[in-house]
Order: C-alpha cells, then sequence, then structure tokens
C-alpha cells in the first residue's frame, strides 16, 4: 500500500504507532488483547486504532458474539506500507531520513546512558590515536582506562569509526557480514528485548573527519 498523505505518512512514520500496529499486521485482534500485548491503556490504543481506521490502514474484520457488546476484531488492510519522501512534510531526503531515525536514535541512548549511570563510575571522553594511526573518541572510565563494553551487564555496545579504509570488496563483505551477524540473533527467543543500530556508509571527500 502507497501511502499518499502527509498526516497519515507522518502518523506512520512515528514508531510508537509502528509498535501499535505490529499485533494487527497479518492476523486479527481485538483492541483489549493488543492493548495487553503491547503493555498499554485500550483508551489510548483505541484512540489510535480509530485513526488509522479513518485513515483505510486498519479495517474491522468482524465481530464475535457473546453477552453484552461484541468484540471488535482489527487487521491492516496490507501487511506493507510505502511511504514516498515525497508525500512527507521533510524538505531534504537527509531530513526525512534523520526524522525517520531520531526516535529510534534517541532510545538507544537513553538507555546506555540508564545502564551507565546505574553503575558508581564517573565518565568521561578519552582522545588519541589507535595503533593505525586515527584519531578516535572514546568513553572512558578514568584518565588511564578506556571503557570496555565488555565487561558491562546488560550487554550494550555505541560504537562508531570513522577512519575504515576499505576497497569496494572488502567494503560489500563486510556489510554481508554485519547483516548476517542480525539476522543470526534476530532468530533467538530471548526474554530481554535489545535495540541493534548498524550503519555503514562512504565518506564523501568534502566529509571527511
Amino acid at each position: 500500500m502507497v501511502i499518499e498523505n502527509a498526516n497519515v505518512a507522518e502518523f506512520l512514520l512515528d514508531y510508537s504507532t509502528q509498535k501499535m500496529l505490529h499485533p494487527f499486521i497479518g492476523k486479527e485482534e481485538s483492541v483489549a488483547n493488543a492493548a495487553r500485548i503491547l503493555d498499554l491503556s485500550i483508551s489510548a490504543l483505541l484512540y489510535r486504532v480509530q485513526r488509522l481506521q479513518e485513515w483505510g490502514i486498519l479495517t474491522l474484520v468482524r465481530e464475535e458474539k457473546r453477552a453484552g457488546r461484541p468484540i471488535k476484531l482489527y487487521q491492516t488492510t496490507t501487511e506493507r506500507f510505502f511511504i514516498p519522501f515525497g508525500v512527507t512534510r521533510s524538505e531534504t531526503l537527509e531530513k526525512f531520513l534523520v526524522e525517520s531515525k531520531q526516535q529510534l536514535e534517541t532510545i538507544l541512548t537513553k538507555n546506555i546512558a540508564a545502564v551507565l549511570q546505574r553503575t558508581d563510575l564517573d565518565f568521561g571522553m578519552w582522545i588519541f590515536k589507535d595503533e593505525v594511526g586515527a584519531i578516535c573518541t572514546q568513553m572512558a572510565t578514568a584518565s588511564d582506562t578506556i571503557l570496555d563494553f565488555s565487561q558491562m551487564q546488560p550487554a550494550i555496545l555505541d560504537f562508531y569509526y570513522p577512519h575504515l579504509s576499505l576497497n569496494q570488496e572488502d567494503a560489500k563483505a563486510l556489510q554481508e557480514e554485519l547483516s548476517g551477524l542480525i539476522q543470526k540473533y534476530a532468530a533467538k527467543d530471548g526474554k530481554q528485548p535489545y535495540l541493534v543500530h548498524i550503519g555503514l556508509t562512504p565518506i564523501k571527500e568534502n566529509f571527511q573527519i
């Protein structure tokens, strides 16, 4: 389904809306049960359901009869939605990408900070030249101690490395390996939700760090 309305696009790009849609994609679900799954109040979820129904994103599939009011079962009208950049209110493609990722970036940073704040350590930043001669900025716990994320509980990682120099073959191999890692662990079924962010891009000459 191609979204052609800027208001609908903005609503769907909101991470909380996407999370709310999850129980209704590809299956029938009641608002009450979806609210229980999502740990939301029925009234808060019902507001979004009604908005999305008005916009043709959700549809009332059927009603189950019972004593009192029947149970309404909803489902998305399709399992995929496409939001063209041109339909959004973003002035540039760069701004569109920034805005579409902003909520998740905030969630990532907020939760990493929460883990770090539960320790008794003082944090700062090291700026130094690494073993390959690249300038690095890395979180540290003292003037002589780089933070070792492998020792943190629970597992966290926040890392940028802006100094890779790769040929096309190696860059594509790295891309494939990183994607494979995500697919490998996406198949796990643990109890603790995690947010993972992986990015890779060539740097234009005028953007060299």
